[in-house]
């Protein structure tokens, strides 16, 4: 990885946009307005509105990394990450693979994961999909494995914090817990990764005066998968016309742009 695809000029996103504004005293947030242009580049001068747009877990490590690290050193403690993350879901892989086909398919299935180009290349970019691999992973040997009733909701807990649509699967395996007769283990999957998210939901109702258990992203996602101009693209004339007439609280910018996304 190191070798053929280099380490320099990698974007964060907006994982790293946010995590920036934190270090430098910002808080969680991301967009506002510069010249009458909604814009979430970093600036120095910048006061950028608070915000729910991204998982809060891959930011608050890219916080610690930019502590503890310069810039020079930053993306190969992050590269550096992701190959831990991509070793071990290759660990993982080969215990799930082994369980139900034996060692020469776990083999063949863990070659297949090292050499395609787009799983090594997950590992390159910076974001939160090669943890969200290793999360998966995690979630199908627990599930199949552990006699501990407890391990599963902590790694759903987590879990959730980088990737909110786990959520969904959260779900799911709870309702196949309640069919099995198994009440506490459906207890636990619901209780414990709520707990994890508490802390989040109670930061949205002081920042946003209302209830946003996960993110503010919800109406775009939507909206990309029905754009009427381009099937995932993020606008339209409609959509930027509407949104150059913002004219409201510059704080609830991601409200605003989330219901009209939905609408």
């Amino acid at each position: 990885m190191f070798l053929f695809l280099g380490t320099d000029n990698q974007s964060e996103w907006e994982y790293g946009t946010i995590a920036q504004n934190i270090t430098d005293n910002k808080g969680y947030s991301f967009y506002y307005f510069d010249d009458g242009k909604l814009t979430h580049e970093i600036k120095e001068d910048s006061n950028p509105s608070p915000s729910a747009y991204m998982a809060p877990g891959y930011v608050f490590l890219l916080v610690a990394i930019k502590y503890i690290s310069s810039p020079l050193l930053e993306n190969y403690i992050i590269f550096g990450f992701n190959i831990i993350f991509f070793i071990a879901t290759m660990l993982y892989l080969f215990k799930i693979t082994n369980r139900f086909f034996g060692v020469r398919v776990s083999l063949i299935a863990l070659i297949i994961y090292s050499v395609v180009p787009e799983f090594i290349y997950t590992s390159y970019s910076i974001g939160t999909t090669q943890i969200y691999h290793l999360f998966l992973a995690l979630i199908i040997y627990y599930f199949l494995e552990s006699e501990n009733k407890y391990v599963l909701p902590a790694i759903f807990g987590v879990a959730i914090l980088f990737r909110f649509e786990l959520f969904l699967l959260l779900l799911i395996i709870a309702t196949l817990t309640l069919i099995k007769k198994q009440y506490s283990k459906t207890v636990l999957l619901l209780i414990i990764p709520s707990l994890f998210l508490t802390p989040w939901i109670i930061r949205n109702y002081q920042e946003f005066n209302q209830f946003i258990p996960f993110s503010t992203t919800g109406g775009l996602n939507l909206y990309r998968g029905n754009n009427e101009i381009m099937i995932g693209g993020w606008h339209n004339f409609n959509t930027l016309e509407k949104l150059n007439k913002f004219n409201g609280d510059t704080s609830k910018i991601e409200i605003f742009l989330d219901k009209m996304y939905r609408k």
